[in-house]
């Protein structure tokens, strides 16, 4: 019990330590750009496994979807969505935000973490990657 009181004392300070990550809107630009990235990551998975692109591409946005403006259209897969112990997803401006969080809460000792376009989680895939941060990158679907 007392373990689980500090996991959840430490993700309240982590909560608030890093800015919003929904804090504004991103333009449809800058979204579709950012998407691509998980495009790209996800064909090249689906080439390298046999896994079909179609299916991929279908789940991605339900794992890291950013929505739409007023919550209409279909969502996009967003490369720097992180998800902590499953519940809600942080979908960040930028790669170096994500990253900052990400470093944090593998510092506060969280290893159950979502990360990327897929939302490969940490502490069952992480030997794949040398650290978290590395799932972030272009090459990875995260």
């Amino acid at each position: 019990m007392r373990r689980h009181r500090l996991c959840l004392l430490t993700w309240l300070a982590l909560a608030l330590a890093v800015p919003a990550a929904h804090g504004s809107a991103i333009c449809a630009g800058a979204a579709a750009a950012e998407s691509a990235l998980c495009g790209e990551a996800i064909r090249r998975a689906a080439q390298t496994t046999g896994v079909p692109v179609a299916l991929l591409l279908a789940l991605a946005p339900t794992e890291s979807g950013l929505p739409r403006a007023h919550g209409r259209g279909p969502s996009y897969p967003w490369p720097w969505t992180v998800n902590t112990n499953g519940r809600g997803s942080f979908h960040f401006r930028t790669r170096a935000a994500a990253e900052k969080h990400l470093t944090a809460l593998v510092a506060a000792g969280i290893d159950n973490i979502d990360i990327g376009c897929m939302q490969v989680n940490w502490r069952w895939h992480g030997g794949a990657q040398p650290h978290p941060q590395r799932a972030l990158r272009h090459r990875s679907v995260g």
